[in-house]
């Protein structure tokens, strides 16, 4: 049984373009990937196209002894199959990118040992779930599934990435890092080059004293990245979605472009700050950054962050301008105007060719305006500007509501300790009928008063020292490191709750927030006892604009 390496590669990229010639430890990226998986002698082929603008590239490859197959530029999965003539439907294919220079012979041959134990037709690596750093990655499949994906995929999607055929229609699996290469979770490291941030790291690793850039194993090239000062240490938690890898964190923004919360004390963050700590929780795996176009200028903010590739890696919730000086007696000219200039306002600032959710700032827009808004951003979303329609919802009521209507996938709702109208039959029924909307919980902390003394909360609310007293009973009792690990803790029990918005000023926070997403939620029973230390919270208290 013969096995080949098939190297995709091309120099056409959006987020660093000719990235696959950009040298590292003085060889040109793709012949580094090339030359260390073949170093103990695999057979190896690097794949293109046969467009002019990748001529440099194969003459490159040529020029380093490395064999290369040439293609169609659209239907990548036809020069895969063009690249394995010859060879028999049992041989073994293994596909590997030009972008993830820590891969090696070791680590291929483990995957290909492994698949020929399981009798399956593809085995695939997937982070977070394989345990591995993303860009330690590698797929193997035989020859005749690949011919089987070639002979039936018909999607753009299934021909461009070559192996989703086969993983949808035959027997396929996921690399265990864990059992597989017996180690820890390692899915909080990076290790592929897609922005110049990743093209520094890689620099970093290979240029150390000890490091072969060929022979040095890939065990030795991820100590390396563990043990770089900008390497994290972990990463935050994840939940599947609609067979999506999500976190369970998402960064709330409305504090990167206004002086927000009644406890804040450190004001807006300058513009630097802003960025940092927007990448800082990429770096940490969060899967979400929320924005909105009434947030002064967070979106502003954040498409300097997602700038030079880091949109890539991440995703977008913004909201629709709260539309405060448009009459409910506009004319439908005008609604559609005010509706699309937020629009192309908030692709301008974030700049983006699409958003990938957009909320309405308050549900009450949904029926306002005799259904204009809704109806001008439901034609927005069938002229490819929108992914998601959401809402931005302040009661059960009006979530109710909201999940009656088969345009709405994504809510964000105020949920914290105080606050049980959520969890009552009418929003859980409803919600329970519709499992493929996402639930994004603001207001965990209310604003910071649940982590704070009672000096900073509302004047009128004289029982707030009691409060303060039991929410500091409660975290002693369940045995939390803090009010604010208790209040992380009660949300992220509610398996409901996808994922919690948290709102920061300094980069200390974010990874306190961050490491307390990482804690063990409250058990059931735990979540009882809170509902019986707060079973009389007046609504006034749980809604912000009441204060």
């Amino acid at each position: 049984m013969h096995t080949r390496v098939i190297l995709q590669a091309r120099m056409s990229s959006s987020r660093l373009p000719g990235k696959v010639l950009l040298p590292v430890s003085g060889v040109p990226l793709a012949i580094l990937c090339a030359k260390r998986i073949a170093r103990e002698g695999l057979d190896l082929v690097l794949v293109t196209s046969n467009e002019k603008s990748d001529d440099v590239l194969a003459a490159e490859a040529t020029k380093y002894n490395v064999k290369v197959f040439r293609g169609s530029l659209d239907n990548v999965l036809s020069r895969f199959t063009g690249a394995i003539k010859g060879l028999s439907a049992n041989d073994i294919v293994v596909r590997v990118t030009a972008d993830n220079p820590v891969v090696d012979a070791d680590f291929v041959q483990i995957l290909v040992d492994k698949f020929q134990q399981m009798n399956i037709d593809y085995l695939g690596t997937l982070s977070p779930l394989d345990a591995l750093p993303y860009g330690l990655s590698a797929e193997v499949m035989t020859v005749g599934a690949l011919r089987q994906a070639e002979k039936n995929a018909v999607s753009e999607y299934q021909r461009e990435h070559v192996t989703p055929w086969i993983r949808e229609n035959m027997r396929s699996d996921i690399v265990d890092g864990f059992n597989l290469f017996k180690q820890q979770d390692l899915s909080y490291l990076r290790c592929t080059v897609d922005t110049f941030d990743d093209y520094q790291r890689a620099n970093e690793i290979f240029k150390a004293e000890h490091i072969n850039a060929i022979e040095s194993s890939w065990r030795q090239l991820i100590d390396e990245l563990q043990a770089l000062p900008s390497t994290p240490e972990f990463s935050v938690p994840y939940r599947n979605k609609r067979n999506s890898i999500e976190s369970v964190v998402a960064l709330g923004t409305v504090q990167l472009g206004l002086d927000y919360g009644i406890a804040n004390q450190s004001g807006m963050p300058s513009e630097q700050q802003a960025v940092s700590l927007v990448r800082n929780a990429i770096e940490h795996g969060v899967s979400w950054i929320d924005t909105a176009r009434g947030y002064g200028i967070s979106e502003q903010r954040v498409g300097s962050a997602l700038s030079a590739g880091w949109q890539s890696r991440t995703r977008l919730v913004t909201k629709l301008d709260p539309l405060g000086d448009l009459p409910e007696d506009a004319t439908v000219a005008c609604i559609k105007s005010a509706v699309h200039q937020s629009l192309l306002a908030s692709l301008h600032a974030l700049n983006m060719k699409k958003l990938d959710v957009l909320l309405l700032h308050r549900w009450a827009h949904r029926k306002s305006h005799q259904g204009k808004i809704w109806q001008c951003l439901l034609e927005q979303k069938t002229q490819d500007l929108i992914n998601e329609l959401g809402a931005s919802i302040y009661n059960p009521e009006e979530a109710i509501e909201a999940l009656s209507d088969k345009d709405v996938t994504h809510l964000q709702i105020p949920f914290n300790l105080l606050d049980h109208r959520w969890l009552d039959d009418g929003f859980q029924n409803a919600l329970a009928d519709r499992r493929d909307v996402r639930i994004h919980v603001r207001s965990i902390f209310l604003q910071g008063l649940l982590i704070n003394d009672a000096e900073i909360w509302p004047a009128w609310d004289t029982v707030a020292p009691n409060r303060v007293q039991k929410i500091n009973q409660l975290a002693q009792l369940l045995g939390r490191k803090n009010k604010a690990d208790l209040c992380m803790a009660f949300v992220l029990a509610h398996d409901w709750v996808d994922a919690v918005v948290i709102g920061v000023e300094t980069n200390e926070q974010l990874q306190d927030s961050l490491k307390m997403a990482c804690e063990k939620p409250l058990s059931s029973e735990e979540c009882n006892t809170v509902a019986e230390y707060f079973s009389d919270t007046p609504e006034r208290l749980i809604n912000p604009s009441q204060w």
